[in-house]
């Protein structure tokens, strides 16, 4: 029964270990790493921010040299490497000394020993594979075995991106086709041509030795030769069709045809009747054609030395369809068309972004959800981008400290800072 009991505590405690979260911070040019408890896993010693990867590692920079550490702050590789590429499956190419092989980023190992000189191009399909050079020839590497699919190196290959999983390769001045999935040689390399074309709405290739063609499909089998098609119509034949087709549509047309209204759209208009009086409209307006705008329904508001339109949207069930910035006795706040306050009377400027509200006051930054709930006060010194998978903004500090913030909560994940809304 104890084993049992400690089976079900270890069972519930695995949903609050997936959803930690780790959070880049700055203090002035060096990065570190924190956690949602706001313990200190890593000391700010990195040259950029970075991101995990489902949450089993991160590209780091220092010193312009790149390495990998995992979620709990130990490095996977040391900050030795010229480049770090992650491609997919937990295989990425890291490059040392001018040379590239295929790591685990998971683990840092090497995937297989094979090493090269240049990351050409690559390619996603059935599997994820390089084009690699190395010492002048050409081959694919597959990163999940590490292993290149063609054993002997070809003068030159590309992907041949019209076709799922195959490649072109050439030696000499030959040419031919190999598939990505296999390695199996699906064309041998023996022609002076391989372009692609279409059949039937069916892709084909064809193949040039000489001044004799033959056409393949995909997987290498013979089909017969493409018919010749009609010559194409003249610019001066196809305008006289036209010209018929119309004729024809025209006598062809109903006596009483009917034709739809003009495209309309609803919206908040603002009019400044001086002294302190607006007027707001709500209006069905023509988009693109002239015609009567319908007036829906009208509005008067007085006392305000200021008002604009924030953001309208009749479809929304969870935001206020319309609000307006006021400005009222030096203060800006949020109303609604009817005058009631949304959201109070205490900033110096609020600036809609489309999706939150920015707040200042006293040259400080605060942040309003859609709904116009306060997600934090007027604390902040910058706002950046938006990190989807950490549910979370990049912000600045005044102390110059950056770090993450998350979108619902608020909370700051910067070790040591202490909020104050004044």
């Amino acid at each position: 029964m104890k084993h049992i009991f400690y089976l079900l505590l270890c069972c519930l405690a695995l949903p609050a270990i997936a959803q930690n979260r780790y959070y880049p911070y700055a203090e002035g040019a060096k990065w570190g790493l924190t956690d949602e408890n706001l313990a200190v896993l890593v000391t700010p010693q990195f040259d950029t921010s970075f991101r995990f990867v489902d949450n089993k590692f991160a590209i780091v920079k220092k010193q312009q040299h790149y390495g990998l550490i995992s979620p709990d702050g130990n490095m996977i590789l040391p900050c030795d490497y010229e480049a770090l590429s992650y491609f997919g499956m937990n295989a990425g190419t890291a490059q040392l000394q001018g040379k590239y092989q295929l790591l685990n980023f998971t683990t840092g190992k090497p995937i297989s020993a094979f090493v090269f000189d240049k990351l050409n191009d690559y390619s996603y399909n059935d599997a994820i594979i390089l084009l690699v050079t190395q010492a002048g020839k050409k081959y694919f590497l597959n990163i999940f075995t590490g292993q290149p699919l063609n054993p002997k190196g070809y003068d030159d290959a590309s992907f041949l991106r019209s076709y799922n999983n195959r490649g072109t390769i050439k030696t000499g001045n030959k040419y031919g086709l190999i598939d990505l999935r296999t390695g199996a040689i699906v064309l041998p390399v023996k022609y002076d041509k391989l372009e692609t074309a279409w059949q039937n709405g069916n892709k084909i290739l064809v193949a040039t030795t000489g001044k004799l063609n033959t056409w393949f499909d995909e997987q290498g089998v013979v089909v017969p030769q493409p018919k010749k098609e009609k010559p194409a119509k003249t610019k001066a034949k196809k305008e006289e069709e036209m010209v018929a087709t119309l004729e024809e549509t025209v006598m062809e047309a109903p006596v009483e045809a009917t034709v739809d209204g003009p495209e309309m759209k609803k919206d908040i208009y603002i009019y400044n009747q001086g002294n302190n009086k607006w007027k707001l409209t709500l209006e069905n307006r023509p988009l693109y054609t002239s015609g009567e705008t319908e007036i829906l329904n009208t509005f008067d508001l007085n006392g305000y030395t200021n008002l604009q339109k924030l953001s309208y949207d009749p479809y929304s069930r969870d935001i206020p369809s319309v609000t307006l910035k006021a400005v009222k006795d030096g203060k800006t706040g949020i109303i609604n068309p009817a005058g009631n306050v949304l959201a109070p009377f205490q900033y110096d400027d609020i600036i809609y972004t489309g999706n939150y509200y920015k707040t200042i006051r006293n040259n400080k930054i605060g942040i309003l959800g859609r709904d116009l709930s306060e997600i934090t006060p007027p604390v902040l010194q910058n706002i950046y981008a938006s990190d989807p998978y950490l549910r979370a903004w990049l912000v600045e500090m005044p102390n110059g400290k950056k770090g993450y913030m998350d979108m619902k909560s608020g909370k700051i994940f910067i070790p040591g800072i202490q909020l104050t809304s004044n």
